[in-house]
C-alpha cells in the first residue's frame, strides 16, 4: 500500500487504495487502532475508525452534561442573563 500517507495518528488512503486493501485496513483498525481518512481526488471523503472510538465521538462529554444539567436549573429558577450583561461579564465589565 504505498499510496498510503501519515497524518498524526490518521492515515490517509486513496478510495481506490481503500477499496482494494479494505480487508487489510479493517484488521489494522481491529488489532492496532489504527484509523484512516479515505480521500477521493485529495479531497477527505470518510474516515475508517474502530467501534469505540466511533462511540466516544457520538456520546456528549461529562463536562458538558453537567453543565448543561447546571443551566435547566438555573433557567428553571429564573436565572437569566441578557447578552448584554454575558458580553460585559465575559469583557470582565460585570
Amino acid at each position: 500500500m504505498a499510496a498510503m500517507r501519515r497524518t498524526a495518528s490518521l492515515r490517509t488512503v486513496p478510495v481506490l487504495v481503500a477499496r482494494t486493501h479494505l480487508g487489510r485496513l479493517i484488521d489494522g483498525v481491529a488489532e492496532a487502532g489504527e484509523q484512516y481518512i479515505v480521500t477521493r481526488r485529495g479531497t477527505p471523503t470518510a474516515v475508517i475508525l474502530g467501534v469505540d472510538e466511533y462511540e466516544d465521538l457520538l456520546s456528549p462529554h461529562p463536562m458538558l452534561l453537567r453543565d448543561l444539567r447546571r443551566s435547566r436549573r438555573e433557567i428553571a429558577k429564573g436565572m437569566l442573563s441578557s447578552l448584554r450583561r454575558l458580553r460585559a461579564m465575559h469583557k470582565g465589565r460585570a
